[in-house]
Protein backbone atom coordinates (compact mmCIF):
# COMPACT_ATOMS: atom_id res chain seq x y z
CA UNK A 1 0.00 0.00 0.00
CA UNK A 2 2.54 2.63 1.06
CA UNK A 3 4.71 1.71 -2.01
CA UNK A 4 2.46 3.37 -4.45
CA UNK A 5 0.55 6.29 -2.62
CA UNK A 6 2.66 8.69 -4.31
CA UNK A 7 2.02 7.77 -7.38
CA UNK A 8 -1.99 7.47 -6.90
CA UNK A 9 -1.56 11.24 -4.91
CA UNK A 10 0.77 12.78 -7.91
CA UNK A 11 -2.63 12.39 -9.97
CA UNK A 12 -4.48 13.85 -7.65
CA UNK A 13 -5.88 17.60 -7.72
CA UNK A 14 -3.96 19.85 -4.68
CA UNK A 15 -1.77 16.90 -3.76
CA UNK A 16 1.78 18.69 -4.59
CA UNK A 17 2.90 19.47 -0.84
CA UNK A 18 1.46 16.13 0.40
CA UNK A 19 4.17 14.34 -2.29
CA UNK A 20 6.87 16.83 -1.97
CA UNK A 21 6.88 15.79 1.90
CA UNK A 22 4.97 12.26 1.95
CA UNK A 23 8.11 10.83 3.63
CA UNK A 24 7.27 13.13 6.92
CA UNK A 25 4.03 12.04 7.24
CA UNK A 26 3.24 9.63 10.18
CA UNK A 27 -0.66 7.36 9.39
CA UNK A 28 -2.98 5.42 11.42
CA UNK A 29 -4.19 2.37 9.69
CA UNK A 30 -7.85 0.64 10.05
CA UNK A 31 -9.35 -2.31 8.25
CA UNK A 32 -12.89 -2.59 7.14
CA UNK A 33 -14.83 -4.43 5.07
CA UNK A 34 -17.31 -2.52 2.70
CA UNK A 35 -19.61 -4.20 0.48
CA UNK A 36 -17.77 -7.38 1.01
CA UNK A 37 -14.36 -5.51 0.08
CA UNK A 38 -11.55 -5.87 2.10
CA UNK A 39 -10.27 -1.93 2.78
CA UNK A 40 -8.12 -0.25 4.91
CA UNK A 41 -8.70 3.36 5.72
CA UNK A 42 -5.59 5.51 6.19
CA UNK A 43 -5.34 8.54 8.21
CA UNK A 44 -2.30 10.70 7.56
CA UNK A 45 -0.58 13.81 9.28
CA UNK A 46 2.56 16.03 8.77
CA UNK A 47 2.05 16.32 12.45
CA UNK A 48 3.54 13.83 15.53
CA UNK A 49 1.13 11.50 16.83
CA UNK A 50 0.39 12.19 20.22
CA UNK A 51 -0.38 8.24 22.58
CA UNK A 52 -4.09 9.30 22.09
CA UNK A 53 -4.01 10.37 19.18
CA UNK A 54 -2.27 6.60 18.20
CA UNK A 55 -4.59 4.57 20.38
CA UNK A 56 -7.81 6.06 18.72
CA UNK A 57 -7.05 7.58 15.18
CA UNK A 58 -7.59 11.13 16.32
CA UNK A 59 -9.83 12.87 13.56
CA UNK A 60 -9.05 16.59 12.83
CA UNK A 61 -11.46 19.00 11.23
CA UNK A 62 -8.95 21.16 9.68
CA UNK A 63 -5.29 21.88 9.22
CA UNK A 64 -5.37 22.01 5.27
CA UNK A 65 -2.69 19.55 3.76
CA UNK A 66 -1.25 18.60 6.82
CA UNK A 67 -4.08 15.63 7.48
CA UNK A 68 -5.64 13.56 4.59
CA UNK A 69 -7.05 10.37 4.18
CA UNK A 70 -7.37 7.80 1.81
CA UNK A 71 -9.13 4.14 1.46
CA UNK A 72 -7.25 1.80 -0.08
CA UNK A 73 -8.73 -1.62 -1.05
CA UNK A 74 -6.90 -5.03 -0.56
CA UNK A 75 -8.05 -7.48 -3.73
CA UNK A 76 -8.12 -4.37 -6.16
CA UNK A 77 -5.21 -2.48 -5.01
CA UNK A 78 -6.57 0.54 -5.66
CA UNK A 79 -7.07 4.19 -3.87
CA UNK A 80 -10.42 5.54 -3.30
CA UNK A 81 -12.11 7.98 -1.23
CA UNK A 82 -9.19 11.08 -1.02
CA UNK A 83 -10.18 13.57 1.07
CA UNK A 84 -8.18 15.93 2.01
CA UNK A 85 -8.75 18.80 5.09
CA UNK A 86 -9.50 22.45 4.51
CA UNK A 87 -8.57 25.37 6.83
CA UNK A 88 -12.15 25.18 9.13
CA UNK A 89 -12.87 28.85 10.10
CA UNK A 90 -13.31 29.74 13.69
CA UNK A 91 -17.11 29.19 13.78
CA UNK A 92 -16.30 25.45 11.87
CA UNK A 93 -14.25 24.81 14.75
CA UNK A 94 -16.25 25.79 17.38
CA UNK A 95 -19.67 23.95 15.54
CA UNK A 96 -17.36 21.01 15.72
CA UNK A 97 -15.13 20.63 19.08
CA UNK A 98 -18.18 18.64 20.33
CA UNK A 99 -17.47 15.94 17.97
CA UNK A 100 -13.40 15.65 18.71
CA UNK A 101 -12.15 11.85 20.01
CA UNK A 102 -10.65 12.18 23.36
CA UNK A 103 -8.51 9.46 24.64
CA UNK A 104 -10.00 7.03 26.96
CA UNK A 105 -13.91 8.08 25.44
Amino acid sequence: MQATLADFLSGQEGTERIVQWLARYSGVFVGTIVNGHRQVWASYSCAQHTPCSERVGAIEFDGGDCYFQVDFDLETRRYKNLVINGIASAEDRRRHDGYRLRCGS
